[in-house]
């Protein structure tokens, strides 16, 4: 199981901060980033260790890419991809509380489910 619980509901001491566009960006990006970097880190901690041994389908490259900025999210998502490729077909993901980002970050929100989506339907994840 792949879960991720976001925790970036603004609070009422926040009301005001959050009035500035630039600290909502903020906690959407960084939101987003622990969305696909928490989603990256437990689906390779689930992969059986016959695959840990091999490595081929994670490029050091593409791991160093991932810098934690919004500019690394295709990184991320190619990252993903190739993390669900290797793992078990049987995987649950929960992802919850991502409606705080509002509909100006649906974009992000949308490749992540079209990538755990097409994992899910293809049924193309390893058998162990």
């Amino acid at each position: 199981m792949l879960a991720f619980f976001s925790s970036s509901r603004l609070e009422e001491d926040d009301i005001n901060r959050a009035a500035d566009s630039y600290y909502r960006d903020a906690v959407a990006q960084s939101t987003l980033i622990n969305l696909a970097y928490s989603l990256i880190r437990q689906a390779i901690a689930l992969l059986p260790r016959t695959v840990h041994s091999s490595r081929k389908q994670l490029s050091r490259a593409a791991l160093r890419a991932l810098d934690g900025s919004l500019e690394s999210w295709d990184s991320a998502l190619e990252v993903l991809k190739a993390v669900l490729k290797l793992m078990p077909r049987t995987c649950i993901v929960v992802l919850h509380g991502l409606d705080c980002l509002g509909p100006a970050w649906g974009e992000y929100v949308e490749d992540v489910m079209k990538v755990v989506g097409r994992h899910v339907e293809s049924g193309k994840g390893s058998s162990y």
